[in-house]
């Protein structure tokens, strides 16, 4: 029994969902289920900053391709090929190249509660080091300070304050703060 492979395709960018829904209708129309079984768009769930909260999104993991579990061969390979939107097969052979069990694993893990806890924020959240801010609530509020450190994983500033005429490293959330 020949067993199935990966793929990557290399698809118009923007337009995955697109080709994805028109593989799996070629498939269905050229009853071609028992060679080609998967269409996969890679995903990811990421952090962004929006409006001083981090917000956990999914987006494609590589925009541009989408994977497609099949038994290659020349009937599987022009029903892929000729699907609008498909570009190429990924890789530099002529022939398709499958993609490694790793990234195959890669791409279709699911994501546990505790990774998506640890995904790294990929958007700024609005300040830079040597950024003036004021502290708008809290114990040290109607003070102000410049950032020294930034946590975006954790949503946190560290500032340095003037307290008593010296200048004293707080932590503060960013909701704590408002540029100057």
């Amino acid at each position: 029994m020949i067993k199935s492979k990966w793929y990557a395709l290399h698809v118009n960018s923007g337009q995955e969902n697109t080709v994805k829904q028109n593989l799996k209708t070629r498939i269905r129309s050229m009853n071609a289920e028992s060679k080609i079984f998967d269409v996969v768009i890679p995903k990811r769930d990421v952090a962004e900053i929006k409006n001083g909260k981090k917000l956990v999104s999914t987006k494609n993991f590589f925009p541009g391709y989408i994977i497609v579990n099949c038994i290659m061969d020349n009937e599987s390979w022009d029903i892929i090929y000729r699907t609008p939107g498909v570009i190429s097969f990924a890789g530099r052979s002529t022939k398709p190249v499958p993609l490694r069990q790793k990234e195959v694993d890669d791409f279709l893990s699911p994501q546990t509660e505790e990774t998506v806890n640890e995904i790294p924020v990929v958007e700024n959240i609005g300040f830079n080091i040597g950024d003036s801010l004021i502290v708008k609530s809290g114990p040290f509020s109607g003070n102000s300070g410049y950032v020294v450190e930034i946590y975006p994983k954790t949503l946190k500033l560290k500032v340095m304050v003037d307290l008593f005429g010296r200048e004293t490293p707080v932590e503060l959330d960013l909701g704590q703060v408002s540029k100057i």
